[in-house]
């Protein structure tokens, strides 16, 4: 029997009873909001606890107590159904009185009807819900928004693959589309399109898109199509008896005379992506630094019996206060850029010893893993920075970043080498460190084997091994057997939210131990090398635009703004590092919110 009551939360939020939009209480946005939580809840209910700080955060106890309560009342009085919430401690949402899209959605995918999930996918989910003095129901929302979309992504790209394998060029044409209109600037649906479209023989069309696809990145990124797609281009240019014109790359952005791209405000966390950025006027001032002063972690020797065990101690870096070459200045501005992250790191230094003590949630470093592969692509060093990646977007894990592991080893005198991973991991708060193996099967399949291992004693806490067809599929199976019993769950493959080019991953990898070298020329140069691979690498994106100059310069802004609107693409932990470091460039008043969310986060 189909419920009355219906819960439409793709693409907005609003209720229906029999079809028709529900008045009253029914109708009020905080409202619809607990039952939007209760829906994706499902089965298992919310606690009243989680439901009073997501949705009253700042109203004290009693008083949130009350207006659960009474959201609860109305609803049932208001839609006619008083069994439609029940539960005391944990609160659920009757299925029988009240249906939902979400539900429906989740259904569909879990017994792979993926063609009635793609059709109940209306949009975004809750696109355009706020809720005022509510930042963490907003966060909630943003997350959720975020893996509904990679699920209805996948789902699109399995149907794409499907019907071409069955010869039904249409409906393979049908679904690549989709796909590019749910991430114009994504070079993989790009690809997927115009071979869908020549195969189905409109070889006229897959051009057409790809003139599209190259305006668009231009327009909204300034940056030149991914390399895969060029090609194929040419190809089809060729197959049509067409000229094929030469590609020019984009050249590093200078300082010039020149007015601001317009600010996507809509980059703001709780705030949906958007593909088109909204104008926000020119700061009236924005900040023009002469130096610098940064917190570092610096080990000191512990224990009598002079063991290389090392405890954090926070030291400063003098300021500088000239920058008189191109290389000092790339210095400076890699240097601004980080100090958020950095202020990140040294409190959870402060606090690693009482986290450890606690034994709640481990700190974790990615060290060195071997490639015994016998492969000239250098694929260890990648996978090393997915895995620390793909873990961090784990909430019952704190995992130091690879860029501050190899700022750390960049100090070392042995420079990167197993035993300078021991010592950046406890500078940089580590308790325990990762590291292993990486082997390639006589079958063509990749084996990497684990060791977890605790920095205080030097014991092993566990061991794990996975295996898959690629370095994507390797790191998810790793992260599943390293979390495995903790508490949340990550939805999504890493290259959903980072790239999906392997290519892209090794030139970002080199470039990002290139920057740490001191070498801002070579890393910027392979971090325009990994863009032109996958022009959606948000990080990639990131690190360029701090080769283009220190905060006062045009350079910075325009290729931070850039990788904001770029960061939908991106962990939560790295939107927020590019979040606030744009908004340390152009002095927006988010700043302070912004770097007190990742310092927390």
């Amino acid at each position: 029997m189909t419920p009355p009551l219906r819960l439409v939360t793709f693409g907005g939020l609003g209720i229906q009873r029999l079809g028709a939009p529900a008045e009253g209480a029914g109708a009020q946005r905080r409202r619809l909001a607990l039952l939007a939580l209760l829906a994706a809840a499902g089965e298992r209910g919310s606690s009243r606890e989680k439901l009073l700080s997501l949705l009253w955060p700042e109203s004290d106890l009693e008083r949130a107590r009350k207006n659960l309560a009474q959201a609860v009342y109305a609803l049932r009085r208001d839609l006619g159904a008083e069994e439609l919430v029940t539960g005391t401690t944990e609160l659920r949402l009757n299925p029988d009185l009240c249906g939902s899209d979400l539900a429906d959605f989740r259904a569909a995918i879990r017994e792979d009807r993926l063609a009635d999930a793609v059709t109940l996918y209306k949009g975004p989910f809750l696109e355009g819900i706020y809720l005022d003095e509510a930042p963490e129901f907003e966060r909630w929302a943003e997350t959720e928004r975020t893996a509904l979309a990679h699920e209805y992504v996948h789902a699109l790209e399995k149907l794409a693959q499907q019907t071409a394998a069955k010869g039904d060029a249409r409906a393979a044409v049908g679904y690549w589309r989709l796909l590019a209109n749910a991430d114009p600037l994504n070079a993989q649906s790009a690809l997927g399109l115009m071979r869908a479209l020549a195969s189905a023989g409109d070889r006229a069309a897959a051009l057409q898109h790809y003139r599209v696809y190259e305006m668009l990145l231009r327009q909204e990124l300034d940056l030149a199509p991914d390399t895969a797609v060029v090609k194929l281009a040419e190809e089809l240019r060729r197959a049509e008896g067409v000229t094929v014109p030469t590609v020019a790359t984009v050249p590093t952005v200078t300082d010039r005379p020149t007015t601001l791209p317009s600010v996507p405000l809509s980059t703001i966390p709780g705030t949906p992506a958007v593909t088109r950025p909204a104008p926000v006027p020119e700061p009236s001032a924005r900040k023009h630094i002469s130096g610098y002063t940064d917190e570092y972690a610096r080990p000191r020797p512990y224990g009598s019996d002079g063991s290389d065990g090392t405890v954090p101690t926070v030291v400063t870096v003098p300021t500088v206060v000239t920058v008189a070459s191109p290389r000092r200045r790339w210095l400076l501005a890699i240097a601004t850029v980080v100090t958020v992250l950095t202020v990140a790191t040294v409190l959870t230094v402060r606090t690693v010893d009482t986290v450890d003590t606690a034994g709640t949630v481990p700190v974790v470093a990615v060290g060195m893993i071997k490639d015994y592969t016998r492969s000239n692509e250098e694929m260890a060093r990648p996978l090393g920075d997915m895995l620390a990646t793909d873990l961090a977007r784990h909430r019952g894990l704190q995992v130091i970043s690879t860029a501050r592991m190899y700022e750390l080893m960049a100090q070392a005198s042995d420079g990167e080498s197993p035993a300078s991973a021991v010592r950046a991991a406890r500078a940089a708060g580590a308790t325990e460190l990762l590291d292993g193996a990486l082997y390639r099967r006589p079958d063509g399949r990749y084996r990497l084997d684990l060791a977890r291992t605790s920095l205080a004693s030097g014991s092993v806490i566990a061991s794990y091994s996975a295996e898959a067809a690629d370095l994507f599929g390797l790191v998810d199976e790793a992260r599943k057997g390293i979390t495995t019993g903790l508490d949340s769950m990550v939805i999504g493959n890493i290259g959903d939210v980072t790239t999906r080019s392997l290519v892209a991953y090794r030139l970002y990898e080199e470039g990002l131990r290139a920057l740490f070298r001191g070498d801002g020329e070579t890393g910027g140069r392979l971090m325009r090398q990994a863009l032109g691979e996958d022009s959606t690498f948000a990080m990639a994106q990131y690190w360029l635009a701090t080769t283009q100059g220190a905060f006062n310069d045009i350079g910075l802004i325009r290729g931070l703004e850039r990788a904001v609107a770029l960061s939908a693409r991106a962990t939560d932990r790295e939107r927020l590092i590019i979040k606030s470091a744009w908004a340390e460039a152009v002095d927006h008043p988010s700043r302070m919110a912004l770097a007190e969310s990742l310092t927390v986060r």
